[in-house]
């Protein structure tokens, strides 16, 4: 069923070859010799891996290897220099190799979404083009500081982990639009947060959060979400609106009156 259809596109001009749901438990040889190839879709399969010589595929822009049974990203892409989208997400990976994103300078997207990893690497800093990412469902404890040097870093998405820290230089992150980190064990945000101008989504619900920074209020919110935090088990109502966005300010009071107790 496989082999006739990587023949068409060795005879064609085809620069897309999609293998989803084809039941695969071993990633074909040929696919390698198709160069030409920018998009390799092999979603909802049995695959754990990718043939040795995967890395020539040169011209290759989106890899899709989401619902499989890899433990390793794939060692290959490192290789692949125009590779845009790496979907990774419901696999099994546990390790991203030493390396591995080394060559990766035209990522733009990585999703991660679904996996059992315990750490990101602090080599993710060197992927300056990445404008998502995603690693949520996963067992991170923490991010390196060096996921701050993602300047183009536009989305990030780490909710349902198990974060008790969070990089203090997220302040770094000028474009950041959209911050996901709820379902974790965050006590507190960094103070930086309030230098990310462009932020305009933020959910932090269901953490410990205690106190939130001082100049949090400076941030232009446009959705908000903060319900099930320690420091809000009161009257105030979840905001997710921009007009709605005024209780900011009771956040920074609260935090006030709770350093107060403190010394009392």
């Amino acid at each position: 069923m496989v082999t006739p259809i990587i023949g068409r596109i060795l005879n064609s001009r085809s620069t897309t070859l999609d293998l989803s749901q084809k039941h695969l438990r071993i990633c074909p040889d040929l696919i390698c010799q198709l160069r030409k190839l920018e998009k390799v879709i092999l979603t909802n399969n049995e695959l754990n891996e990718l043939p040795d010589d995967f890395g020539n595929l040169k011209q290759l822009q989106l890899l899709d290897i989401a619902g499989n049974e890899f433990q390793i990203l794939p060692v290959q892409i490192q290789h692949l220099p125009n590779l845009k989208k790496v979907l990774a997400y419901r696999n099994k990976i546990k390790n991203l190799p030493p390396g591995i994103f080394g060559g990766l300078k035209s990522l733009t997207v990585l999703n991660l979404n679904k996996n059992e990893l315990h750490r990101i690497p602090a080599e993710i800093g060197g992927l300056i083009n990445l404008k998502y990412f995603s690693a949520e469902h996963n067992h991170l404890t923490g991010l390196p500081e060096e996921l701050c040097q993602l300047q183009q870093l536009e989305v990030l998405h780490v909710g349902y982990n198990s974060l008790v820290t969070f990089p203090e230089n997220l302040g770094s992150l000028q474009n950041l639009n959209e911050l996901y980190i709820h379902r974790n064990h965050l006590e507190e945000l960094p103070k930086s947060i309030s230098k990310c101008i462009q932020l305009t989504v933020l959910d932090v619900a269901s953490n410990n959060l205690n106190i939130f920074p001082v100049e949090f209020d400076k941030l232009h919110l446009k959705r908000f979400h903060y319900e099930c935090n320690p420091l809000l088990q009161s009257d105030l109502n979840p905001s997710y609106r921009d007009e709605d966005i005024f209780p900011l300010k009771e956040l920074v009071v609260r935090f006030f009156m709770n350093e107060m107790k403190r010394q009392d």
